[in-house]
């Protein structure tokens, strides 16, 4: 095991910390002994395992960005559309399709009573999704939404306001009728949203 080599090569490597007259000689005994344990063996194998997996993917995530730590916006959300889907198209001629969808989230309350809130947010899907959210979901329906974070800044009366909304790139409805055709997953189109 790479662990065990790497602690036994430094153990008889001429370093005073590991000399036979050293305060730390009983510590390393254990440590010594408890490397040997196969529980721990297998743990580090995994750990070290893990690492080997994780360090090449954090490494090709920084080099992608300019930044040295790797950027993750990222949405999934499970509720029901609060309005049936609108199209429309943008200056540009592409076809954007909105809703909203609320999801309902539940806790206790310090005095034990259970409690519930709705949390709206404003969803847009491009080109083919747009089309399928349109076609195939209505006002009501359980949907997974999976996306990213938007947000838009604009002025109104003299004053900055920020619009955010989840752009989606995948959509399934999740409570679909006993013989209703099911839609075609379709990646999204990766589109700017254009103001008009």
């Amino acid at each position: 095991m790479a662990c065990c080599e790497r602690f036994g090569a430094l153990k008889n490597s001429p370093n005073p910390f590991f000399s036979p007259h050293s305060a730390f000689n009983p510590l390393l005994s254990s440590l010594s002994y408890l490397l040997q344990n196969p529980i721990l063996q297998s743990y580090l194998t995994y750990r070290e395992t893990l690492l080997n997996f994780i360090y090449p993917l954090s490494t090709n995530l920084t080099s992608l960005g300019e930044g040295n730590m790797p950027a993750l916006n990222r949405v999934q959300l499970i509720g029901y559309l609060g309005k049936d889907p609108e199209t429309r198209q943008t200056p540009a001629g592409k076809k954007v399709t909105s809703f909203s969808v609320a999801v309902n989230r539940y806790w206790r309350g310090g005095d034990g009573q259970s409690k519930e809130a709705t949390d709206w947010f404003n969803v847009e899907a491009w080109g083919r999704l747009g089309e399928i959210c349109e076609h195939y979901s209505s006002k009501g329906r359980l949907v997974f939404v999976e996306g990213r974070l938007q947000t838009n800044r604009y002025e109104q009366q003299g004053e900055t306001r920020y619009f955010t909304r989840v752009v989606a790139l995948q959509m399934q409805i999740l409570d679909r009728k006993v013989g209703e055709p099911e839609p075609e997953p379709e990646p999204a189109d990766f589109e700017e949203l254009v103001t008009d």
